[in-house]
């Protein structure tokens, strides 16, 4: 309650006068991404500041920070206010265009007055609309110039050359060089130059494991030795599914990655034995090799 106050106080001490400053929702502010957003600003600051533009509608002002965030649409039945007691909201009545000098903004321009004393629109704001990343977030923003740096969801890391892409008013966002691939739930082991993930916190079917190691960027693990398999056997225990399938090709087995015919295979007697319902090849707890329908569930390890 007394920080509230505080706010208050020092809020209508800002304004210029107790009219203006009962014209601010005090407490509420608009739950909108803003189009602009200016650190260390006052509240006359930022009211001028909307005031040039021919977007800005409303603005939501943090008291405890002095941000002033620049809104392009009001309050609506479908978008109300939230309380927050550090901020205050105010709504400008807006025209279509804003007459600066002897021309006519339009609503990505802002109205500067030059050294020479005249006005002129500037553009100032991208209207390109943003490049999504798939399990991809916006970590950092820029407004003046317009900049959006990407970084990836929890679970999901990042890989490429540009996670940082800027916009030019009146032109397009350059095209991002980056995505975010799901990170492996554990570690990644290292082997003879290979990384293996051990997904052993859940059982899936053999397309579906196939699947989470794709979006690892990795594949079903490919064994091609008795010493990689004695390595892997050390590292889990349970069954394990292999990249090893022959659907498609009955008897012809092959890697699913590689695609080609394994060089090692350690089948235990009568293996693979299940005909055309048996299709996907599993490391048992003896370290033998089964086929199995591929719709059963088994842990498994992603390679790469």
């Amino acid at each position: 309650m007394v920080k509230e106050i505080v706010f208050v106080a020092l809020f209508v001490c800002t304004v210029q006068s107790k009219t203006m400053a009962q014209s601010f929702e005090i407490g509420q502010k608009l739950p909108t991404t803003p189009f602009m957003v200016f650190n260390s600003f006052g509240v006359q600051m930022c009211l001028s500041e909307c005031e040039k533009y021919v977007m800005c509608s409303s603005l939501n002002y943090n008291l405890k920070h002095f941000v002033c965030e620049l809104n392009s649409g009001w309050k609506t039945e479908s978008l109300s206010w939230i309380s927050d007691d550090e901020y205050v909201y105010h709504e400008i009545p807006r025209p279509i265009n804003k007459v600066c000098g002897a021309e006519t903004c339009n609503a990505v321009s802002r109205c500067v007055r030059t050294a020479f004393d005249i006005s002129v629109c500037v553009p100032v704001v991208c209207t390109d609309s943003e490049p999504v990343i798939t399990n991809g977030i916006v970590v950092y923003r820029t407004y003046m110039p317009s900049s959006i740096t990407y970084g990836c969801s929890p679970g999901f890391v990042g890989e490429g050359v540009k996670n940082v892409i800027h916009c030019f008013p009146d032109n397009k966002w350059e095209t991002p060089v980056y995505s975010c691939y799901l990170d492996c739930p554990g570690t990644w082991e290292s082997y003879a130059g290979q990384s293996y993930c051990f997904v052993t916190n859940q059982v899936l079917s053999w397309n579906n494991a196939k699947n989470i190691c794709s979006d690892m960027k990795a594949y079903l693990m490919e064994i091609g030795s008795q010493e990689e398999q004695t390595w892997i056997r050390s590292k889990a225990t349970q069954k394990l599914w292999l990249g090893a399938t022959d659907e498609g090709s009955e008897g012809a087995w092959y890697w699913d990655n590689s695609r080609n015919a394994p060089t090692f295979t350690a089948w235990q007697p009568g293996e693979p034995g299940g005909g055309g319902s048996e299709n996907c090849a599993v490391l048992d707890e003896s370290s033998g090799w089964h086929d199995y329908s591929c719709t059963s569930t088994f842990q498994f390890v992603c390679e790469k």
